[in-house]
């Protein structure tokens, strides 16, 4: 009858959560996914996949994410495919706005940025010479095009597109883990109109000057006895997404493109840590992870004003330069097996950081006669940040189930009781064995 009403209470609430993180077991530890053995490690080491195979997975988080799939076995190989909703990828300072009944005078180019649709993740992974081997290839694609009839003065063609492929093996009898991620941005963004002497000319309002990130990972299993296992780990990743917008100039006669607005983004993330796994028994098990994040971001801009007048043109640069330093960060988690249907689970993790900006903005005129201007400054801050986590697990055989509790909904209790509109759940995670 436990099980029963149990189970009943999880249907109820199953669709009504809010919220989207990581996996839900290693989450709600902590966010300890780089330092306990869980199927969600082939998103960081797909090489693990082959260690989980013939299981059917779903992330839900009502209408904010969701993610579907799983991993068969055939021979010696394992394949994996993945589909998830709303996990577009943010690419920046790009995009159109208009209609297209409008004349082409009439649109923008507001680089506001487009989120580009996620495709799908494919995962392979098999043993060579004594050592696990993986992959996970993902894709996102988007578009729109418009052809033009006689009446109209220009026509459109818009491509989005990301790829990324992560690859890893693992060394020395299965204790260290490494693996290599990269992702590639392209896009095309391009118009054919008719400038004022009905001449047809092809605009490409952005172009890419580099836009690559890629992710460096390693982590080290030591068993120091049948109790403690200790994880050394590390990554360094970094990324730059540079964006050249242009702009035309028609004088009557003919047309004439510039750069009008250009940009570079580029970070490194460095993270170094120390994990370990203690099983109290073998239904308890504590996990820790304590290191060190140093974050640093370089961002310039640089924007041409009245291009082709040299009595009002200039040019503004912005430079931005940030460094973050988490000194240290804390992770700690508990996993243990209350029932034999039922586990608890809870974790933390914080940051205790300093972070400094610094910002300098120059204006450069065409005319020697005016002088340029240049101002800057800097801003330092110091904080923390901190996230708690209570979850529960539900197995029955090959079935299993795993939940975030929002802790306002155990403090306040439900609608009728507390007038607030909380969620028993903030994520449920399924996984089936078979």
């Amino acid at each position: 009858m436990k099980r029963i009403l149990a189970f009943s209470i999880l249907m109820v609430f199953l669709f009504s959560v809010a919220a989207v993180a990581t996996e839900t077991r290693v989450t709600t530890m902590g966010e300890v996914n780089e330092v306990v053995k869980d199927n969600a490690n082939i998103w960081l080491y797909p090489q693990t996949i082959a260690m989980y195979p013939n299981m059917f997975i779903g992330e839900f988080d009502g209408d904010d994410f969701g993610r579907l799939g799983g991993n068969w076995a055939f021979g010696d190989y394992t394949f994996g495919a993945y589909f998830e909703d709303n996990s577009g990828y943010e690419m920046d300072g790009i995009g159109w706005a208009g209609d297209f009944d409008d004349d082409f005078d009439d649109w923008y180019h507001h680089r506001g940025g487009r989120d580009i649709d996620h495709r799908i993740d494919l995962f392979w992974g098999m043993n060579f010479s004594d050592m696990p081997w993986g992959l996970r290839v993902s894709g996102w694609k988007e578009g729109e095009s418009f052809a033009g009839d006689e009446a109209s003065d220009y026509d459109m063609h818009n491509t989005y597109r990301r790829f990324e492929f992560s690859l890893g093996t693992t060394f020395m009898d299965g204790k260290l883990d490494a693996a290599f991620a990269m992702g590639f941005n392209s896009w095309t963004e391009e118009a054919t109109f008719e400038d004022s002497a009905e001449d047809l000319n092809t605009f490409e309002a952005s172009e890419s000057d580099g836009s690559t990130d890629f992710d460096l990972r390693l982590r080290y299993w030591y068993e120091t006895d049948e109790q403690w296992t200790l994880i050394p780990h590390g990554s360094f990743s970094n990324s730059k997404h540079a964006v050249i917008n242009n702009e035309w100039f028609d004088d009557g006669t003919d047309i004439e493109m510039y750069p009008e607005f250009s940009f570079e983004d580029k970070s490194t993330v460095i993270v170094l840590g120390m994990g370990s796994n203690f099983q109290v028994n073998e239904d308890v098990m504590t996990v820790t992870d304590f290191g060190f994040e140093f974050w640093t971001n370089d961002y310039t801009e640089t924007e041409v004003f009245d291009f082709n007048d040299p009595d009002f043109e200039y040019t503004e640069t912005s430079i931005f330069e940030g460094k973050t330093n988490m000194i240290p960060y804390f992770k700690i988690g508990l996993d243990a097996d209350v029932l034999k249907w039922l586990d608890l689970r809870c974790g933390a993790f914080t940051r205790w950081g300093s972070e400094t900006d610094t910002g300098t903005f120059e204006t450069v005129y065409v005319d020697p006669d005016v002088d340029d201007e240049s101002y800057g400054g800097e801003y330092k801050e110091q904080g923390s940040e901190t996230n708690l986590y209570l979850g529960v697990g539900l197995h029955w055989g090959d079935l299993e189930l795993d939940t975030e509790l929002n802790t306002e909904f155990m403090g306040n209790g439900p609608y009728f009781v507390s007038g607030e509109n909380d969620e028993l759940f903030h994520r449920v995670s399924l996984k089936y064995n078979f």
